[in-house]
């Protein structure tokens, strides 16, 4: 850009010269790079013999919704059905842990979510129980009792607590006060689009002693596939071999047929039934952990769990009298009874120590659980 003066009218022009677009100018390699330069990560470079145009139009900016590429075929032991497109999910009742979440996770990110950063908030919604959350068994138990369809229907028709027993996260005497709205708000935020978008996966049928669909647990009879009031059957044509969870259940006419009923392919009592299906009990569970471990993150198999006394209603797990912290390391304990300088929880120790000398353990009530 340059000016000029111009002496007959007394005016100043100003002069700007534009470079030649056409050609792009070379760029030594040497060189730094500017500071507005993008760096486009390795995964996202398109190889050269596949570009078949430089000048081409900017590529559109809305995201892909494309879904992601199905898993490569391996030699591990827990894997799902998807090895091909195309490929759509089994039946909720037969799907296995590893067709779900694919499914479920291609859903989410083709609404425009990060399929990581959802699966990490459903498994930090119950990281207190130590394990990954059990999202298969959450959508089955809402799906068999009608679906989530919106809030106060849901909070109406379906106990939530009752919902987290049959999950493998659930633990006696855990530390969830209000687990029920838990439920719903991570339902509601991750699981619920899904759930509008694969209407077969509700069981919408009324209970084969008092018809009644709205309201109630309902069990599948695993002979004849019925579905009951959980209250409207007898106690003993149901088992529960996992803590509270429901693992088999038979209805009064399958459980008097000789020699048993149909299961998997050959015919079995309601105690073989239950057996079997307790190993897919816990076979799932491995099935989770695996997913996790494949996925980078950390999964501790000696973690306990805090818990709720039952008579005082404190939580045991954080442990404040000296007398109950066995896991201290024994050059601690040495440096405390010496009186030598220690950090700031060390002081903190030893003063706990010194108050709390011949009472019996306490333990602390709060978040830092």
């Amino acid at each position: 850009m340059e000016l000029v003066c111009s002496t007959t009218t007394d005016t100043v022009c100003v002069l700007v010269h534009l470079p030649d677009l056409s050609e792009k100018p070379e760029r030594n390699t040497n060189e730094a790079p500017d500071a507005l330069d993008v760096q486009v990560p390795v995964e996202a470079q398109v190889p050269v013999h596949e570009v078949a145009d430089t000048t081409a139009a900017a590529p559109d900016p809305t995201p892909s919704t494309a879904p992601t590429p199905l898993p490569k075929p391996s030699t591990e032991l827990y894997q799902g059905t998807a090895t091909s497109e195309p490929w759509k999910r089994p039946p909720l009742q037969t799907c296995s842990p590893e067709d779900f979440m694919l499914d479920f996770l291609r859903h989410a990110e083709q609404r425009g979510s990060d399929w990581e950063a959802v699966w990490d908030a459903l498994d930090n919604g119950l990281r207190r129980t130590g394990k990954p959350s059990d999202v298969l068994g959450f959508y089955r138990e809402i799906c068999i009792r009608g679906g989530y369809l919106f809030r106060q229907s849901c909070k109406h028709r379906i106990k939530m607590p009752f919902v987290f027993m049959q999950t493998h996260n659930y633990y006696e005497n855990h530390t969830y006060t209000d687990i029920g709205n838990k439920l719903l708000d991570l339902y509601e935020r991750f699981l619920l689009p899904y759930e509008n978008d694969r209407p077969a996966d509700i069981v919408w049928v009324g209970c084969a002693v008092c018809g009644d669909r709205e309201t109630g647990t309902k069990l599948a009879c695993d002979g004849c596939g019925q579905w009951y009031h959980r209250k409207c059957v007898a106690q003993g044509l149901v088992r529960k071999s996992r803590i509270e969870r429901f693992t088999a259940f038979l209805c009064v006419n399958c459980v008097q047929v000789p020699g048993g009923v149909p299961f998997r392919g050959v015919k079995r009592t309601l105690d073989e039934i239950d057996v079997l299906k307790c190993g897919t009990v816990d076979d799932n569970f491995q099935r989770h952990v695996a997913m996790r471990k494949r996925r980078g993150r950390p999964y501790d198999e000696n973690y306990v769990s805090p818990i709720r006394n039952p008579d005082t209603g404190n939580i045991l797990g954080k442990p404040s009298a000296y007398a109950s912290f066995q896991t201290f390391q024994t050059e601690l304990v040495g440096a405390l009874n010496a009186g030598s300088t220690v950090s700031a929880i060390g002081q903190q120790i030893a003063h706990t120590y010194q108050s709390t000398k011949g009472q019996p353990p306490s333990f602390r009530v709060g978040p830092l659980l």
